[in-house]
């Protein structure tokens, strides 16, 4: 049910915590750097805040945590891998740290209680179809910084009435 990443832990490998469903209570150290692809798909975390110190979230990294409500991206990580939190159906709070340059493609997809997303001033591309789906999206706040928003980035987000554009749009 709980895992704790102590401090001196630099990376969680590929698949690491992949499919298991019990595990709900996440608590990663200080000294974390690196995030593998698929690490804890399909379990059951509840909030996650990934350290200031974590530099690389890979590929579908917490896809399908349908329990997941709570994300906080820290301010060193400068990519949001592909799929990172597709089809996280129960998130309802994002913050996404200002290091964030790049939202990778499919990074929001289905999280359809999603219902507000602000992305910072150093985000500069919003990948394809990043959150297609989220149902329940009814603001998003684009930042300055943003150069490019990827094809379909918004699409079947039918509730999305409150849209702030960037300087740079």
């Amino acid at each position: 049910k709980k895992a704790v990443i102590g401090n001196g832990v630099l990376e969680i490998g590929n698949e690491a915590f992949y499919s298991c469903p019990q595990l709900s209570d996440l608590t990663l150290g200080s000294s974390l750097k690196s995030i593998g692809h698929t690490a804890f798909c399909g379990t059951a975390i509840a909030e996650l805040v990934l350290p200031e110190t974590l530099t690389t979230l890979s590929n579908s990294a917490f896809s399908s945590c349908k329990s997941l409500e709570k994300v906080v991206i820290g301010n060193k990580l400068e990519t949001v891998g592909s799929s990172a939190f597709y089809n996280c159906t129960a998130l309802t709070d994002l913050t996404i740290g200002t290091g964030v340059v790049l939202i990778s493609d499919y990074a929001f997809e289905d999280c359809t209680k999603l219902t507000e997303v602000v992305i910072p001033d150093n985000v500069n591309y919003i990948g394809y179809r990043t959150f297609y789906g989220c149902t329940l999206l009814k603001k998003a706040v684009i930042g300055n910084g943003v150069l490019e928003i990827g094809k379909e980035a918004f699409y079947s987000c039918p509730q999305l009435s409150d849209l702030t554009l960037g300087s740079s749009l």
